[in-house]
This record gives structure tokens, C-alpha cells and sequence, in this order.
């Protein structure tokens, strides 16, 4: 059943969808604005000096309250103004003790500053007014030394009405609203929600911050480029679910598709409580989060569940989302709807298995997608380590030539966490190397990927020795030269370059084929490198006969050829 706040959303949707721009006045598409002090004469406020005094920046007493965060947002750089919908992150309102004073925290969607700012409630209760002018950011710069500059100048931001102006040139930006007025919130007694009145649908008049910065007349009071408008707080009390204690967790495999169309795969924990399924670790982003689903009749049931609210006070949920396919002259892509449907898994209570052909992910807003994690057509299962043969890889994108630094030399590629039977294997036992001919492995000189103060702006020696030729599937590498679908080839040009995957599952090394770019898959001759780590299950010579300890040579491992060098 949906809840009540979502009903309001919708009808709220359907007054901003449509809500058409004033007659006679300039099209959105039309605004060309600027965000420079050089080109943005403004009505200027009285200057003031920032001073972290001025903001509020513990939580003030009273009653605390929870809002989605609804309504347009703006983002404007030094020549265009970016306009989206606020995504239905959370807002925090506190009604003081004394019935009258009433705070906003972080009153804009997009700036994330801890600062709270003060109104007051109308004695019939059906408005907030909030005074203008008041400090929503206070920092100070560090040093560039790219810039020569040693930092500490002093910058902050306050908060206002704005109101769309015509330039001389025929452009248009945001100037303080005439006679600096206050900011005012309506306040609905019978849904509770909380409506930004100042502003207005089509964005003609917005609630933006402006530069604080009395040291700097051309650049004080003029706009910043971050604005709201149109904004409504609708209450929302979703909270996680509970999680019992003493779950007692089985390791599970996690196959699924990725945006891409690749088959993934992950361990992750599952616990059984009855009828009740928990899972936890599925999550990369929040790895202790867990939701529940429930058997019955042969099928798993998960809801759309919430999982939590994250530092970006972003309301993050595990729900259901369809993807539709949208056809065009030039070609398809898709596009993304979340969905509030309940998520319907077959079970297997023989194997304790159970898969969808429904897509989920874990999305980061409670009313649109956001598309975070994308799980399409998940499967779990019990996992017990085996030998495996790991699915071919492929380059999707080779850029041999060297630019500066070497960046522009790098690979874009794709490593399959399953086996060539689709299988899940382990990603920590996943590693994949590269080739530039058949047989000739390409070796990472370390030295090249030193950075310095003086060469890159920060100091970095990386961990690996030098001439390393494979890399974990899994590394965290604090350069970012390598990662799971991306490697840098630095100061070195290369014409030709293949990807080969490594598994070492249950003591067994088994390797793909060679994918090379834009030539295909290389098989290199039908053999592929035995386990030196621990001794597979079943090693035969060419003779037919079983080896207990296998020397140089050809041998046949679990029905493939294999070299022990």
C-alpha cells in the first residue's frame, strides 16, 4: 500500500508538470546567464562581515522533523543555468519550544553545509517567515600552489529571494528580489506539508544564496548559481527495518546484470529467521544495510524497503525498477522508472535458492530512479568453492596513444564475475593481465606511476613492486590507475593490447581466453597454466595416467589441458 506521503507527491507532480511558463515571458531554454562578477550588476544587500558567529550550526531546541524534499533546483556556472528536479532528499525542520520560532536545516537541496537558519510561525499558524539576508556558509580557502596562491581569503554565502533580470546584452541572470523581501513558507494544517510561497513554478523567481564577501564589493551580494524554487516539504517518516538479533548468516552467491547487459556476481550474507530471508553485504556503497523478504506459496517477497538516510541526506531505498526500451532513427537506449511493486522471487526449498526476473537496485531517492546499484534479474545461492574456468573478458575501448602523463593511454574493459557455464565465481580470487602480442605479457614499470608535488600536486608511490604483469579484480589502488573496468598504461604508446581473466578457485588456477581489441578472442593453443598454489583434484598425464605430484610438462586438470611451467 502506498504510503500517504507518496500520494501527495503525485498530486503535487501533476501541478509542476503542468505548470506552463508566464505569456510573454522568456522561455527557460532561452536564459543565457552568467555567473561572474564581471557581467552580474546586482541589487546588492547591505554588505555584512561573515563570521562563523552568524551561523547556526548546532541543532536547535525544539521538536524535529522530517520532509521529503520536493520542487526544481538550479546549478548555474559562468554561462548557462542547469535546472533538474529535486530528488526527494530529507529535510529537516525543528518547531522551537516556543511555538513560534522554526528552523530550516540546509535550506537549499544542493548545498550541504551544516547550518540551520531562523523563522518565524504566523500566530494562525499557516506560514513561516524567514528573514533574509542570513548566512548559510562560512569557509575559508587552502592554498594552491599551482595558483601561487597561500589561501585563507575568507568566503561565505547568505541566503535570499532573486528574481530574474534582463542584462544589456540581451542575456538574463538573478538579481536580489526587489527591497530584499523576506522568505516565506506556507504551512498546509491538514497534510502538514510546508510550500515555498516566495518562489514560483516557473522559476522567475527563486530563493538563491549570494556572495558574502565585504573585501570584495564587485563580487558581494551577487548570486552564486545555487537556487530552489517551487519547493514543497512533504512530512516522511519512513524508518529501516529492524533486524533481529543473533541472525545466524550463510554465504550466499549474488549473480545479477549490470546497466551494462554484463553478468555480475558478488558473496553475499543471508540469514533465515523462520519464514523471514535477511540479506546483508549485498551493497557495496552500504555494506551493513540489510532487507528482508518473506516465503510463502513457493515464492521470496521482498518489499520496497528503506535502508537508510546517507550523509547527503539522501533517502536511500531497495526497491523494484523497469527499464523501457525507447527506439530512435539513430538507434535505442533505455530509460529507467522506479517502481514501488513488491519484488517476486521463485524459491527452491531443495537448494534454499530462489531468483527474479524483475530488476532491483538500491536507489538514492524516495521518488524518481537513481539508478546507484542496478541488480537486473538477481539470483542467490548457497556458494561453495570450486575449480573454474573464468568467462572471457573483453576491451571495450583501447586508447594506445601516450598524451601528456601518459592519460590519454588506457583501456576500458569488461571481466565477467562467472564462470564460462555462467556460474558465480569469488572476485577476490578474480585478477586479469594484459598482452601485446600472443605471448608477450605487458609489464607495469612502477616508476611511472610515482606522482610528486612538484610533477602532479600530491605525493603517491604505489604499493605494487616493480614489473607487476596481473592485477586484483578487486584493487582499491589510491592512484586510480587501475580498477576493475579501467587501466592506465602510463608513458608508453602501444598499437596492440589483450585482456586475459585469472581464477583461483578452490586452490586451482584456470585462465580465459585472450580478448584482443578489436580483433576478438585468441585461444592460445588449447593450454592453459596449471595451479602452483595447491594440488587440483585430478591431474593425468598425457598417457592417461593419474599424477600425484605433477613435474614440467603437459598434464590434462579437470578435463583441460594444462602447462606446469
Amino acid at each position: 500500500m502506498k504510503s500517504f506521503y507518496l500520494t501527495v507527491l503525485m498530486a503535487l507532480f501533476a501541478v509542476l508538470a503542468s505548470a506552463q511558463p508566464k505569456e510573454g515571458s522568456v522561455k527557460r531554454t532561452d536564459l543565457r546567464t552568467v555567473a561572474t562578477k564581471y557581467q552580474m550588476p546586482m541589487r546588492r544587500a547591505v554588505a555584512k562581515t561573515p563570521s562563523l558567529d552568524d551561523i547556526i550550526s548546532e541543532q536547535p531546541a525544539g521538536t524535529l522533523k522530517q520532509y521529503l524534499r520536493t520542487g526544481m533546483a538550479m546549478i548555474g556556472d559562468d554561462w548557462d543555468v542547469y535546472e533538474f528536479e529535486q530528488n526527494g532528499s530529507i529535510a529537516k525542520v525543528v518547531f522551537g519550544d516556543d511555538g513560534k520560532s522554526v528552523y530550516f536545516y540546509m535550506p537549499l537541496s544542493q548545498i550541504t553545509y551544516p547550518a540551520w537558519v531562523k523563522g518565524t510561525l504566523s500566530d494562525d499558524g499557516t506560514t513561516i517567515t524567514v528573514p533574509a539576508g542570513q548566512q548559510v556558509l562560512y569557509d575559508v580557502t587552502d592554498p594552491d600552489p599551482w595558483m601561487d596562491d597561500p589561501g585563507g581569503e575568507i568566503y561565505a554565502f547568505r541566503l535570499h529571494l532573486m528574481e530574474l533580470t534582463e542584462l544589456d546584452n540581451g542575456s538574463y541572470t538573478y538579481n536580489i528580489a526587489e527591497g530584499d523581501p523576506d522568505i516565506v513558507w506556507t504551512v498546509d494544517k491538514e497534510t502538514g506539508a510546508l510550500s515555498l510561497s516566495s518562489t514560483d513554478l516557473d522559476g522567475y523567481m527563486i530563493m538563491g544564496i549570494v556572495y558574502d564577501t565585504p573585501d570584495d564589493p564587485e563580487a558581494d551580494g551577487q548570486w552564486n548559481g545555487y537556487a530552489d524554487y517551487a519547493t514543497v516539504y512533504v512530512p516522511f517518516n519512513d524508518e529501516p527495518l529492524a533486524v533481529p538479533d543473533g541472525l545466524k548468516t550463510e554465504t550466499y552467491s549474488m549473480t545479477y546484470t549490470n546497466e551494462s547487459g554484463n553478468v555480475q556476481g558478488k558473496l553475499v550474507d543471508v540469514a533465515f529467521d523462520g519464514d523471514d530471508i535477511w540479506i546483508t553485504n549485498f551493497s557495496k556503497d552500504f555494506p551493513d544495510v540489510w532487507i528482508k523478504g518473506t516465503i510463502a506459496d513457493g515464492k521470496v517477497v521482498f518489499s520496497r524497503q528503506m535502508l537508510l538516510i546517507d550523509e547527503y541526506s539522501d533517502v536511500v531505498y531497495f526497491q523494484a525498477y523497469k527499464a523501457n526500451e525507447v527506439v530512435e532513427e539513430w538507434g535505442s537506449y533505455f530509460e529507467y522508472e522506479a517502481l514501488t511493486d513488491d519484488i517476486v522471487f521463485n524459491y527452491d526449498a531443495a537448494t534454499r535458492s530462489f531468483a527474479t526476473d524483475m530488476n532491483c537496485n538500491v536507489n538514492a531517492s524516495a521518488i524518481r530512479f537513481s539508478g546507484m546499484e542496478m541488480f537486473g534479474q538477481p539470483s542467490f545461492s548457497p556458494y561453495t568453492e570450486v575449480a573454474a574456468t573464468p568467462a572471457d573478458p573483453i576491451i571495450t575501448y583501447f586508447d594506445g596513444y601516450e598524451g601528456e602523463k601518459g592519460y590519454t593511454c588506457f583501456a576500458d574493459f569488461t571481466i565477467p564475475t562467472v564462470d564460462v557455464d555462467g556460474n558465480f565465481i569469488d572476485p577476490a580470487k578474480l585478477s586479469y593481465c594484459f598482452y601485446t602480442s600472443e605471448n608477450e605479457l605487458y609489464h607495469f614499470v612502477r616508476d611511472n606511476y610515482i606522482r610528486t608535488e612538484e610533477t602532479d600536486g600530491w605525493d603517491f608511490e604505489p604499493a605494487w613492486t616493480d614489473g607487476m604483469t596481473e592485477i586484483p579484480y578487486t584493487i582499491v589502488d589510491e592512484g586510480y590507475d587501475f580498477s576493475k573496468d579501467r587501466a592506465y598504461f602510463r608513458y608508453g604508446e602501444m598499437s596492440r593490447l589483450g585482456i586475459q581473466s585469472i581464477y583461483r578457485g578452490a586452490g586451482v588456477e584456470r585462465r580465459s581466453n585472450i580478448y584482443f581489441y578489436d580483433e576478438g578472442i585468441y585461444e592460445p593453443t588449447g593450454i592453459r597454466e596449471m595451479a602452483v598454489e595447491s594440488r587440483p583434484s585430478e591431474i593425468y598425464d598425457l598417457q592417461g595416467r593419474r599424477v600425484a605430484q605433477p613435474t614440467r610438462g603437459l598434464y590434462i586438470v579437470d578435463g583441460r589441458k594444462m602447462i606446469k611451467k
